[in-house]
């Protein structure tokens, strides 16, 4: 197992994910999604990254819906994503931009970007032109985030919702 102090892409992106559709476990790191070919996709990610394959489960909710979940147990990947996010329990409200992104390139922090998204945005169009729509619930995070996007050129702008989200 590799956990460095600086991120490639791969790990940048599973971080991006970890983020918006991730949690901390007793003794490693899980992430959810609706997608079972998203979840082979991203656990074979993982495997590569970390080098040990995490397991996946379906959850079956009682309304119906169905959600995989991707489980890596691992208690030292699990301490690095805290110290990186320098939060623990509360990440989505709590957590702070990623320093070993701030160290490693341009590249790292546009994969985290990517992997955010993809957890927690969605896509529609308004007034005929292409829009990405995402809410967080963290200020510094979601800062962050527009800071890269405008420093690469990319318009995009914040906007605080009646329920707290950015």
């Amino acid at each position: 197992l590799y956990v460095g102090s600086k991120m490639n892409c791969e790990e940048a992106y599973i971080m991006g994910r970890f983020f918006g559709d991730g949690w901390y476990e007793e003794r490693g790191i899980a992430i959810a999604t609706k997608s079972r070919y998203e979840a082979e996709t991203l656990a074979r990610l993982i495997e590569r990254v970390y080098g040990k394959a995490p397991r996946l489960k379906l959850r079956r909710y009682r309304d119906g819906h169905c959600v995989w979940w991707i489980r890596l147990w691992n208690v030292k990947v699990a301490k690095f994503y805290s110290s990186v996010f320098r939060c623990d329990k509360k990440k989505s409200l709590t957590a702070k931009p990623p320093l070993a992104l701030l160290r490693s390139n341009d590249e790292s922090e546009i994969c985290f970007v990517i992997g955010v998204p993809d957890a927690e945005a969605w896509v529609y169009l308004w007034k005929g032109r292409l829009r990405i729509s995402a809410e967080l619930y963290n200020k510094e995070i979601a800062l962050y985030l527009r800071d890269i996007l405008l420093k690469h050129g990319i318009k995009c702008s914040l906007s605080l919702n009646k329920d707290g989200a950015y």
